[in-house]
C-alpha cells in the first residue's frame, strides 16, 4: 500500500472531523441542555442537597448516578422556551443515589436539573415489615405541618404559596401522599405539581413534577410520530430478515457450506464488545440504581445477580445474533463475490498486522468524518428543522468519560451489507442488479436515517437518511465491508465525543479530547503497519474462496491469471512503437508504465500522407483489461484514419463518432494530436480533453501550456 492511495481518504477526514467539531458547538442538541455535571461535581451536590433537607452527613456514602434526556420537557424548552426564574424545567434529570454502607443502611435519591438544582428528594430505610391497620389512619395536623414545610424548603419559602394543596391520601401502611399544583401556570401550557410522601413526621418523598396542558402533549406525540413510518418498516422488515437468515442457513447446513470458525470468532468479539460498551455507557448502573434504592435487608446479592444477568444475557443475544448474520452472509459472498470481505474475515482470522488488514482499518478511520459531518451539514442548511442525534447523558456522569464513547457494532450494516447485499448480489441483468441496490439504498436511507436524527422530522430523515446511506454504499463499493465497518465506528465514537467536548465541565473536555487523540493515535498505528506490514491478501482471500475450491486450486488459479495478465502486458507493450521515428534535427523519447497489467495510456508516431510526422498522447477512462481494449481500438482507428488525412483537426473529428458508438457509457477517450512538419520546423496541434502539452523554449527559457482555443 502507498500514501497516494490514501491522499483522498486524509483529504475527506480532515475536512469531515473539521467540520464536525465546528458545527457541533452550534447543533448539537446538548448545547441546548446548559448541563454543568461531571460524575464528582452530581454527586457532591447531592451529598450537599442531602444536608441541607435532611440535615444528614452523606460523607462515605456509596453513590450511584444516572442521567435521562427528558425529550418532552426538551420539545417544550425548543418550543416555548424557559419559564423565567424556574428551576424545575430541564432538558435531563440527573439522579444520584447516596447508600449508606453500614448501619441502618440509609438512602438518599436526589434528583437534579441541569444547572444544579435538586427539585426531588427520596428516603427509604430498612424497618422491619408492620401489620397493615383495616383502614388508613387520618391524616393528623403534624404530618400536614410536616409535609408544607418540607414543600417550602423544596420550592422555596417564597413560593409556597403559589402551590394550592390538591388532594391528601392516606394509605394503609400509615404514609399518606399528598399533592399540590401551582396556581396560576408557571409557562404557556405548563403546571408543576408537588408530590409528597410523609410517614408520621418522616418525608419519604418530596418532588416536583411538570404537567402539561393537553395541547401540548398533543403537539408532542404528533411531533414524535412523523416518522412512524420508519418504526413500522423495522416492524416488517426485521421479522423477514430473521425469516431469510434461518432459511440460507437451514440450506447452507444441508449443503454444508456453513462456515463455522469465523462466525464463532464474531460472536467472541461481538459479545465482548457489546459487553464493554454496556459497561461504560453507565447501562449497567442506570438498570441497578432503582432495585437497590427499594431493597430489603439481605436482598442485595440478587440485586447484583440480576443486574449480572441483565448485562450479560443481551450482550450474548446480540452477538449471536450478529454471527448468525455474518455466517448465511458469508454464505451467500462466497457464492457472488467473496473479496469485499477478505479483509474482515482476515481481522476475524486473527491478521491484525497485515498491511491488507491495516489499510482497511485505516481507510474506514478517515472515512468516518465524512459520515460524522454529514447530520450536522444537513443541521446546518436550516432545512426541516432537522437536529443531530443527541448523546447519551449517562455518559456524562461515567468514572471514565473517553471510555463512554466506545459503540457497539453496528447492526443494521452488517444486516444490509453483510448479508442482503451478498444475498441479492447475484449476477443477473442490469435491471435486476440496479433495482437491488436502489431498494438496498432506500432501507438504508430511513435506518440511517432514524440513527441520525433525533427530531422526527419526515423530510430531515430524507435528507441526512439519503447522504449517509450513499456515502455507506459508496465506502463499501470503493473498499469493502471492513473498512464500512470501521468508518460506522469511527463515526459513532466521533460524534459522541464532540458531544463530550462541547460541555462545561472540564473533565467532560478532557474525556472527549483524549478520544479524538485516541482516534488519530489509531490513524498512525494502522497507517504505519499498512505501510510496515506483512502482505497476507493470498492467504485471506484463500480462507473465503467459493465452495468447492480449495487453497491450492486457488492458488493455481491465481497464477495462471497473473500469466495471462503478462502476456496481455506485453502484447500491449509491443503494441506502442519500439523505438521513436529519427527526425534530422530532433530529439524524441518515450514511455509508458500502466499502472495495472494493462492500461488505457497510449502513445505512437506516424507518417502522414504529405510527408510530416504525427505525434499522439492518448487516454482511456479507467484502468485495467476494459481500457486496453479501448486503447487499442483508438490506436487502430487512428493508423486508418491517417493513411488518407493529413489535418490533426480533421483526424480527430473523423475518429470522434467511430468512438461515441461503440464506448459504453461513462467511458472516453481524451487525446493530443501534434503533426510536425520537419521542412518548416512548425508544430500543429488538436486536443480533444486531454491535458495541454508543453512547450519548453531553450532560448527564453519558457514554459508554455498548448491549450487549443477551440
Amino acid at each position: 500500500m502507498s500514501l497516494r492511495r490514501l491522499t483522498v481518504p486524509l483529504l475527506l477526514a480532515v475536512v469531515g472531523y473539521a467540520a464536525l467539531l465546528l458545527l457541533a458547538q452550534r447543533f448539537d442538541p446538548s448545547t441546548k441542555w446548559g448541563y454543568k455535571f461531571d460524575r464528582a461535581a452530581a454527586t457532591e451536590r447531592a451529598r450537599q442537597a442531602a444536608r441541607e433537607f435532611y440535615a444528614i452527613d452523606t460523607t462515605g456514602w456509596e453513590a450511584w448516578l444516572t442521567a435521562e434526556h427528558q425529550q418532552q420537557q426538551d420539545f417544550y424548552l425548543n418550543r416555548y422556551g424557559a419559564p423565567e426564574g424556574m428551576p424545575f424545567v430541564g432538558a435531563v434529570r440527573t439522579t444520584v443515589l447516596l447508600v449508606e454502607p453500614t448501619g441502618e443502611q440509609r438512602r438518599i435519591r436526589v434528583r437534579l436539573n441541569p444547572n444544579g438544582h435538586a427539585y426531588s428528594f427520596s428516603y427509604r430505610t430498612y424497618k422491619p415489615p408492620e401489620a397493615a391497620p383495616e383502614t388508613p389512619p387520618a391524616v393528623s395536623e403534624e404530618t400536614r405541618r410536616v409535609a408544607t414545610e418540607a414543600l417550602a424548603r423544596l420550592v422555596g419559602n417564597s413560593e409556597t404559596g403559589t402551590f394550592r394543596l390538591v388532594s391528601e391520601t392516606p394509605q394503609k401502611s400509615g404514609e399518606t401522599n399528598f399533592l399540590w399544583e401551582s396556581v396560576p401556570p408557571v409557562g404557556d401550557g405548563l403546571k408543576l405539581q408537588g408530590v409528597g410522601v410523609v410517614r408520621g413526621t418522616e418525608v419519604r418523598e418530596m418532588s416536583i413534577s411538570t404537567n402539561f396542558a393537553p395541547r401540548v402533549s398533543e403537539e408532542y406525540t404528533t411531533t414524535r410520530e412523523r416518522v412512524t413510518g420508519v418504526d413500522m418498516l423495522n416492524i416488517v422488515a426485521i421479522p423477514l430478515v430473521v425469516m431469510t437468515v434461518a432459511v440460507c442457513l437451514f440450506l447452507g447446513l444441508i449443503r454444508r457450506e456453513v462456515l463455522y470458525k469465523q462466525p464463532l470468532a464474531l460472536l467472541l468479539w461481538a459479545f465482548f464488545v457489546y459487553l464493554i460498551y454496556q459497561v461504560f455507557s453507565g447501562g449497567h448502573e442506570s438498570d441497578m440504581l432503582g432495585d437497590v434504592f427499594t431493597a430489603q435487608r439481605g436482598s442485595e446479592s440478587k440485586i447484583y445477580l440480576s443486574a449480572a444477568v441483565e448485562l450479560l444475557m443481551p450482550s450474548f443475544f446480540f452477538a449471536v445474533s450478529l454471527a448468525l448474520v455474518w455466517a448465511a452472509g458469508l454464505m451467500q459472498a462466497r457464492r457472488t463475490n467473496p473479496l469485499p470481505y477478505a479483509s474482515f474475515a482476515a481481522l476475524l482470522r486473527g491478521n491484525l498486522l497485515s498491511s491488507f488488514v491495516a489499510s482497511r482499518i485505516c481507510t474506514g478511520l478517515l472515512l468516518g468524518g465524512v459520515l460524522a459531518a454529514i447530520p450536522y451539514v444537513v443541521a446546518a442548511t436550516g432545512l426541516f428543522g432537522a437536529l443531530p442525534d443527541e448523546p447519551n447523558p449517562r455518559t456524562f456522569l461515567t468514572s471514565l468519560p473517553a471510555l463512554a464513547t466506545l459503540p457497539s457494532l453496528p447492526f443494521p450494516i452488517f444486516t444490509i451489507y453483510g448479508f442482503l447485499v451478498p444475498l441479492f448480489g447475484r449476477r443477473g441483468p442490469g435491471t435486476t442488479t440496479r433495482a437491488a441496490r436502489t431498494v438496498g439504498l432506500v432501507i438504508g436511507c430511513l435506518w440511517l436515517g432514524e440513527a441520525a436524527l433525533s427530531q422526527p422530522s419526515s423530510g430531515a430523515v430524507l435528507l441526512a437518511g439519503g447522504l449517509l446511506a450513499v456515502a455507506a454504499d459508496q465506502i463499501y463499493r470503493r473498499y469493502d465491508f471492513l473498512t464500512l465497518i470501521v468508518a460506522t465506528l469511527a463515526s459513532d465514537i466521533a460524534i459522541a465525543a464532540a458531544g463530550l467536548f462541547i460541555q462545561t465541565p472540564e473533565t467532560l473536555r478532557r474525556g472527549g479530547m483524549l478520544t479524538f487523540v485516541g482516534l488519530g493515535a489509531c490513524i498512525a498505528l494502522t497507517l504505519f503497519v499498512a505501510l510496515k506490514g506483512r502482505e497476507t491478501r493470498e492467504a485471506d482471500e484463500a480462507a473465503i474462496a467459493p465452495p468447492g475450491t480449495s487453497a491450492l486450486g486457488q492458488q493455481a488459479e491465481r497464477e495462471r491469471l497473473l500469466a495471462e495478465f503478462n502476456v496481455a502486458r506485453n502484447a500491449q507493450q509491443r503494441m506502442l512503437p519500439e523505438v521513436p521515428p529519427t527526425i534530422p534535427g530532433y530529439r524524441i523519447a518515450a514511455a509508458c508504465r500502466p499502472a495495472r497489467e494493462v492500461g488505457g495510456d497510449l502513445y505512437d508516431f506516424f507518417v502522414l500522407p504529405d510527408e510530416r510526422v504525427g505525434i499522439v498522447v492518448a487516454d482511456v477512462s479507467g484502468k485495467g483489461v476494459p481500457a486496453a481494449l479501448y486503447m487499442t481500438l483508438t490506436k487502430g482507428l487512428l493508423a486508418s484514419v491517417a493513411e488518407h488525412e493529413s489535418d490533426p483537426a480533421a483526424i480527430l473529428r473523423e475518429i470522434n463518432p467511430h468512438l461515441h458508438e461503440v464506448c459504453r457509457r461513462k467511458v472516453f477517450v481524451t487525446l493530443i494530436l501534434g503533426v510536425l512538419d520537419p521542412a518548416t520546423r512548425t508544430l500543429t496541434y488538436a486536443r480533444a480533453g486531454h491535458n495541454p502539452g508543453i512547450w519548453s523554449s531553450s532560448s527564453s527559457r519558457e514554459l508554455k501550456l498548448l491549450s487549443a482555443p477551440g
